[in-house]
């Protein structure tokens, strides 16, 4: 498969299991990230393992924490 399919017609690919491998490399010039969500209490501690792991955790945004009453 081309390395650069869109983001679009990746997902696709893979929600219609057409694409079952790993997509490291595909989609070029595209950042591929994961969501990760935490008690606003470990959110400092986090961020300082990425800063100290820049390479395999690269931290691509932040939101501020929305707290429910």
């Amino acid at each position: 498969m081309n390395p650069d399919i869109s983001p679009v017609e990746l997902r696709h690919r893979i929600r219609s299991g057409k694409f079952t491998s790993n997509t490291s490399g595909y989609s070029r010039g595209f950042v591929q990230g994961n969501l990760c969500i935490l008690p606003a209490d470990y959110a400092g501690e986090f961020l300082q393992f990425c800063q100290s792991n820049p390479k395999p955790c690269p931290l691509i945004g932040m939101a501020l924490s929305k707290r429910s009453t």
